[in-house]
């Protein structure tokens, strides 16, 4: 076997350089021990490195992991403290070293459970005496040799950390490099692990149990760029990234007009909350005809290898296919509405793992069967696709995205049937959303002539804690009083027609109704540019 020596290590590694894989899948590959202490941790990270996982599991490695209690998602917890299922056919080959990259790439996480049962992986959640947040970077790889390579730096063992970010590193080699940091740093890890009056050392489950994990999640992460360092983002997909991450994990309507690339934003969005280790299990849902397009767009522009299901068969990238024995359990998944909506289908979904996130492709084929003729008769008739939107995907995904350039095809009824379907737990009760009456009545006084305006409904319908973006240069000259009427329409205790005749006197209704339309259903929950507004 090949060991540390034989690698050509740099000792400084910086800007351009590629971390991943000059430095951290040879150094996995050749290792039979690797202790990290890190700031944050994501599965992602070791998910990314299939080659050099695949060699260290052949080697019979071991890890020691050290890392904050900050970036654990609910898919770590559950592989690392024991709690998730291995599918016997996978922990076969682990156990008979039969493992290949693809199979860490399509069930990393219980690749990471097996080695966690196994006693080749033990995980300390670190903390300081008085809850501060442990931040150290630093990592030793042992070889069968008994070399040693030490690194330290600014990466995180996540993928953003290792692959697309602009990090720092030192490499130090034992056989080169005869100083004390070597025998101090092991020293440093050992007294980690065992925890000290400097730092506090917890199992996971142990760190579960006392809820150490939660704190962390109201402290604000970075967002990532996306992972790829070839694509290029136009700004309104920029910006569209951008606003489904600050949303995360409430559920959006991506309704960008058609040529806009409503897929490569949602993707790029996508990856990014991965890189996080925020988002694990992808399902994305498309027509039929339209999977083979993402498949293709995720490989080319994402370096995504997602399989497709067709039918009981998996469609690699590649070209290649393999029975689907339960394709459920993939990681991520692309696969036909077409085929999920089918009650067989809907029901394994429902007995099925939950997903973190559900991409939905070409959302607006969800609809009433026939909206006016229902609206006339109060019978409601939801097509299978719509059903299957309203009645699975909400108890299956913990965030929705559906994409469609088209939300209103027939009848205003239907945005009012996709938004209803994304809408948070958090809408007030007043919201338009509560009923098609409120919908139709506010958005009818919202289109209606100056003369006639439905101030009262308008007021009605507004969210009450949405921000207001206006000129600011016209909302610094407005006097106190004004500013109060026009930020605080439609609030409690507030009267929404005294208020508005105020400010249609001072000239101010296109301000008061750009701050109402900034607040309605639509603009909080659906994304829309049209060309004009992309400059293209």
């Amino acid at each position: 076997m090949s060991g540390l020596r034989d690698l050509t290590l740099k000792p400084k590694y910086g800007l351009g350089d590629d971390f991943l894989n000059d430095v951290y899948v040879p150094l996995l590959g050749r290792a039979i021990r690797y202790t990290r202490a890190v700031g944050y941790f994501s599965s992602g990270g070791l998910a990314s490195v299939g080659s050099g996982l695949e060699s260290f599991i052949r080697n019979n490695g071991s890890m020691r992991l050290m890392a904050s209690p900050v970036g654990w998602s609910p898919q770590d917890v559950e592989a690392l403290s024991g709690h998730r299922e291995i599918p016997r056919e996978l922990a076969d080959r682990l156990a008979r070293s039969l493992i290949t990259k693809s199979d860490i790439e399509r069930d990393h996480l219980s690749v990471l459970a097996w080695l966690m049962r196994e006693g080749r992986l033990e995980t300390r959640i670190i903390i300081g005496p008085n809850g501060q947040l442990f931040h150290q970077k630093v990592g030793m790889f042992w070889d069968s040799r008994d070399d040693a390579v030490g690194i330290e730096g600014s990466n995180n063992e996540t993928l953003a950390g290792w692959d697309s970010n602009i990090e720092s590193l030192s490499v130090r080699r034992s056989w080169l490099d005869q100083e004390a940091w070597f025998p101090a740093t092991i020293a440093e890890l050992d007294r980690l692990w065992q925890g000290s009056s400097h730092s506090r050392s917890y199992s996971l489950p142990e760190a579960v149990r006392k809820e150490l994990l939660k704190y962390a999640q109201h402290r604000p992460h970075p967002i990532p760029k996306p992972v790829s360092k070839s694509l290029q983002l136009y700004p309104h997909q920029q910006e569209g990234c951008d606003r489904l991450l600050a949303a995360w994990p409430e559920s959006r309507l991506l309704a960008d007009e058609v040529g806009l690339g409503k897929t490569i934003t949602a993707s790029a969005a996508m990856q990014a909350l991965q890189a996080q280790g925020k988002c694990q299990r992808v399902l994305i849902l498309a027509p039929a005809n339209v999977c083979i397009q993402w498949q293709e767009e995720l490989a080319e522009k994402f370096n995504m290898k997602v399989p497709r299901l067709v039918k009981n068969y998996l469609h690699n990238v590649d070209g290649s296919e393999h029975a689907a024995v339960n394709p459920l359990n993939e990681p991520m998944l692309i696969a036909s509405w077409h085929l999920m909506r089918q009650p067989t289908w809907r029901s394994r979904l429902l007995q099925g793992p939950d997903w973190d996130l559900v991409i939905v492709d070409e959302a607006h084929h969800a609809r009433r069967r026939s909206p006016g003729s229902d609206l006339k008769s109060g019978i409601r008739r939801p097509n299978q696709f719509l059903e299957l939107l309203e009645e699975v995907l909400p108890q299956i995904a913990r965030t929705l995205w559906l994409l469609t350039a088209t939300p209103v095809q027939l009848h205003l009824v239907e945005l009012f049937d996709l938004l209803n379907v994304i809408k948070p737990d958090s809408e007030p009760q007043s919201s338009p959303l509560g009923s098609w009456f409120k919908f139709e009545r506010f958005y009818t006084a919202l289109a209606a002539p100056k003369s006639d305006r439905n101030w009262e409904a308008l007021g009605m319908g507004v969210g009450e804690t949405v921000p207001v973006q206006l000129d600011p240069r016209k909302y610094s000259e407005l006097k106190p009083f004004l500013r109060r009427q026009l930020t605080g329409f439609g609030r409690p205790g507030r009267d929404a027609v005294q208020d508005a005749d105020t400010l249609v006197k001072h000239e101010l209704q296109e301000e008061l109704l750009e701050s109402i339309r900034q607040r309605s259903p639509g603009s909080r929950l659906m994304l829309r540019r049209t060309r004009r507004d992309a400059d293209m």
